[in-house]
């Protein structure tokens, strides 16, 4: 049972990844410089630039923004409850 909640936790894991990826592609064709070798480093700072740029956009926030969140929150959670079990 345990193994079920540690795959649904990497595979989460995954999926920010590629919403992570996605949202500096966003951020570079908006002109915000992206520095791809400190990107994880500086990345919540980038997720911010993000939220506040689509929100001046369009009047809220970005679907990647609440995908990324929602895809570390599985992880979290589904890897919590696989250690435990």
């Amino acid at each position: 049972m345990s193994t079920i909640f540690l795959t649904i936790a990497i595979l989460s894991a995954f999926w920010g990844v590629i919403d992570a990826i996605f949202i500096l592609i966003e951020l570079d064709k908006r002109g915000i410089r992206v520095n791809i070798f400190l990107s994880r480093l500086f990345f919540f700072r980038y997720l911010d630039q993000y939220k506040k740029i689509t929100l001046k956009e369009n009047g809220k926030v970005g679907t990647l923004y609440y995908s990324y969140i929602f895809a570390m929150n599985i992880a979290l959670v589904c890897a919590i409850v696989g250690f435990i079990l």
